[in-house]
């Protein structure tokens, strides 16, 4: 499950660098560090994975619950996307965009905002982080992305959020 973990999320921030027109073999130390970050940070939910499946096994769940609870784990991917972008250069635009996934009022409202990577990142307003008390979904389930963007900066300061 480690190697899945690691694999996935080196992945997502590969295909960010290259979205950005940034070859992955050129990661630099910083890049590395904080991808290796996310990574040790994901495997360790393992055990707690590991118990809710035992519970759900001793409770005689539907095997339903269990893959909700792997369904929403893979959402991390989008993290781990989102993360890769912020690290690079702070000049390249960023555009949220909302995912494939049903959206909040939080993530409705951030829709189409431009900023820079050093802006989102002074900010603290980041899509798909899980846990992220700024956003109604509190990026759990949340396929929103930044991307890159040639797109003109946003000049209003970003939205209250709800």
């Amino acid at each position: 499950m480690n190697a899945v973990i690691d694999f996935g999320l080196r992945s997502a921030w590969e295909q960010s660098l290259e979205e950005a027109g940034i070859d992955p073999e050129t990661m630099t130390a910083k890049e590395v560090v904080a991808l290796e970050q996310l990574q040790n940070n994901e495997r360790g939910y393992l055990g707690e994975l590991l118990k809710f499946i035992v519970l759900m096994a001793l409770l005689k769940k539907p095997l339903s619950a269990v893959i909700n609870r792997v369904k929403t784990w893979s959402f991390r991917w989008w993290e781990a996307h989102n993360k890769a972008l912020l690290n690079l250069p702070s000049n390249l635009l960023l555009e949220w965009v909302v995912g494939s996934s049903e959206h909040c009022e939080s993530c409705l409202k951030l829709n189409g905002y431009v900023k820079n990577a050093e802006e989102w990142n002074a900010s603290g307003i980041i899509p798909a982080q899980a846990g992220a008390e700024y956003l109604l979904c509190h990026g759990y389930k949340c396929a929103c992305t930044l991307r890159v963007t040639d797109k003109k900066r946003t000049k209003e300061n970003f939205p209250i959020l709800p």
